[in-house]
């Protein structure tokens, strides 16, 4: 049993229910917890599908904004300074760290 009533079928079942919730399978059948994330996945398709209907009008003069900043030349893009690309690097080494720890444990 996992941490909050979750086991590893509900984990393996809440990535089905993403990709199908109206997935019908035993397990769903008797655990609660799948019984609510099925719930939530078909109430969210359902507001996701009624939002596809809606349509907004764009605000006065925003057409003429973007003709305007259509026919402006682009900005000559600036060369990164060394502080600039430290702190990417730093970031992506960061980012690295927590995708191998990430695996590690699910491999755990």
């Amino acid at each position: 049993m996992a941490r909050n009533g979750v086991t590893l079928a509900c984990a393996v079942r809440s990535h089905r229910l993403a990709g199908d919730p109206d997935l019908n399978d035993g397990h769903i059948a008797s655990c609660l917890h799948c019984q609510v994330e099925a719930v939530r996945y078909r109430t969210l398709r359902r507001q996701l599908a009624l939002l596809r209907l809606q349509a907004v009008d764009a605000p006065p003069g925003f057409a003429g904004v973007i003709r305007s900043g259509l026919g402006e030349e682009p900005a000559v893009p600036k060369k990164a300074s060394g502080v600039e690309a430290a702190v990417a690097a730093a970031g992506l080494a960061a980012v690295a760290g927590a995708v191998a720890l990430w695996r590690r444990s699910l491999s755990a």
